[in-house]
């Protein structure tokens, strides 16, 4: 499957902001909005963009969100982490 940023979700989509998450905000963009498109693979959209989100949705594409993944600056070596609503959200959303 090829994701092209076109597809339905299969329920509603819910937007992320920054400014909600300060130095928790795992990305380099301002906003995402999540969404869960069929067999529960999970998605965001961003800067008119579509990255996999969920390892599901990983093994289904091409891309991937590293180039806009922040490092962690509390520990070397490591990205900021995905928080859990992100993906448990949008699965709530795609049942």
């Amino acid at each position: 499957m090829s994701i092209t940023g076109e597809e339905k979700s299969s329920g509603q989509e819910i937007t992320y902001r920054k400014s909600d998450y300060q130095d928790r905000w795992p990305f380099a963009v301002e906003e995402i909005t999540v969404f869960c498109i069929e067999e529960n693979l999970v998605y965001f959209k961003s800067n008119g963009k579509t990255y996999p989100l969920n390892g599901k949705a990983m093994s289904a594409s091409e891309r991937n969100f590293d180039s806009i993944w922040l490092n962690n600056p509390k520990s070397a070596g490591t990205k900021i982490p995905i928080p859990s609503e992100f993906i448990g959200n949008a699965l709530d959303n795609c049942k």
